[in-house]
């Protein structure tokens, strides 16, 4: 993964041209870094979802071979690669939207995470109770 410009990295000389080199009004932080996180998305979106595209043609072409077949382990890293890409790529564009306050929010999963924070602590409160249960079962 190619290292990302910092905020810091950013003058006002740089983000007051458009990519096509037209100049345009003085902008605020907010919209700077706005601009910088659509930018490094844009990079990110890129460079990630080509060379996920470039796994699955590979594998595509293996598959229209009788050889692919015989080396079907091949197929099975080339798809775990792909997952792995697909998951890098979706945390650096969620940390760079996180980063502006901009992150999507999937409501069912908060949901589902929160319920389960609650279940662990709803058991860990529960361990707690039945440790003291006995300490006092021990010490009566």
């Amino acid at each position: 993964m190619t290292a990302r410009p910092s905020m810091a990295d950013a003058t006002e000389a740089d983000t007051n041209f458009a990519s096509n080199g037209a100049s345009v009004k003085p902008m605020s932080s907010d919209v700077r870094a706005l601009r910088n996180a659509v930018r490094n998305i844009d990079g990110l979106s890129q460079a990630g979802f080509s060379e996920i595209a470039a796994i699955a043609r590979l594998a595509l072409v293996c598959l229209g071979t009788p050889d692919g077949y015989r080396h079907l382990g091949n197929l099975a890293h080339a798809l775990s690669a792909i997952c792995g890409k697909a998951n890098d790529i979706q945390n650096c564009i969620n940390c760079e939207a996180e980063e502006v306050g901009c992150n999507y929010v999937n409501p069912n999963r908060r949901r589902r995470a929160d319920a389960e924070q609650r279940f662990r602590e709803e058991l860990r409160a529960d361990a707690e109770r039945s440790v003291m249960a006995r300490a006092a079962g021990v010490t009566a």
